[in-house]
């Protein structure tokens, strides 16, 4: 017995997912095929982008971490003091 004195019904949780896929793919067929590639681009980029700004912040506090100062090294790591 679940809670409120109901069964467990196993075929109920899969008609609520069969409904959700439907609604899901109703929803694709609306926008259109032609607009789904661009918003799965722009969608694909960001992702990227906010990946990129994460690595670029975890490197910046590992300089940190070692105590050398963040804006005295190139994006190539090369120390811009020890050159020359």
């Amino acid at each position: 017995m679940q809670p409120g004195g109901h069964r467990f019904d196993p075929g109920q949780l899969h008609q609520k997912s069969c409904r959700r896929v439907k609604l899901m793919m109703q929803w694709i067929s609306a926008i259109g095929g032609v607009w789904l590639v661009p918003i799965a681009a722009i969608l694909v980029w960001g992702v990227i982008e906010i990946v990129k700004m994460a690595l670029a912040h975890q490197e910046r506090l590992a300089l940190i971490e070692r105590g050398i100062h963040p804006d005295s090294v190139k994006p190539d790591g090369v120390r811009k003091d020890k050159l020359a």
